[in-house]
């Protein structure tokens, strides 16, 4: 079995990484992979690259990566592990939170353990960074719950069987 947790939006040639998965496998081996969901109106990442498009620049200079939401729903991830010749093919939306005492926390959280969101915050200009972090303090005030703020980050995890 191979088992990759949010590690094939870092690689930087997925469909090499996946391929290289089915190889090591041996016939009836399983993988397991989880994504990012893409960003949506209802999510923190949709939170963070929303307020950034309001206040700042989504064009900034930042070295070359994957499209960090490739997998980031249901049918890429199925398209990308049968693209990759597995079958038994299977992906599912997982909710999750993060969870913070403050609204500042999901910031201070990208920014300590980000590595892309990270940088294109760290790009913007001071009054453009200002203006972001401010908006993303705000909405995350509308994911409070339970005496704290609960930020839903849901993922998407894709299983498959080598023939």
């Amino acid at each position: 079995m191979v088992v990759c947790g949010f590690g094939i939006i870092h690689v930087p040639d997925p469909a090499r990484g996946l391929a290289e998965i089915h190889r090591v496998l041996k016939a009836g081996g399983r993988t397991a992979l989880s994504a990012w969901a893409r960003p949506s109106a209802t999510n923190g990442f949709g939170l963070l690259f929303g307020s950034v498009r309001t206040h700042g620049r989504t064009d900034v200079p930042l070295p070359h990566g994957p499209d960090m939401f490739q997998f980031g729903d249901e049918t890429s991830m199925c398209t990308a592990l049968a693209g990759s010749g597995f079958g038994d093919v299977n992906a599912m939306t997982v909710p999750q939170t993060w969870a913070f005492e403050r609204a500042d926390g999901f910031l201070d959280a990208i920014m300590r353990s980000g590595v892309r969101g990270s940088a294109l915050l760290k790009a913007q200009e001071k009054s453009a960074f200002t203006a972001i972090a401010a908006a993303i303090e705000e909405g995350v005030k509308s994911f409070a719950a339970n005496g704290r703020f609960e930020v839903p980050m849901p993922a998407v995890v894709g299983s498959a069987r080598k023939p």
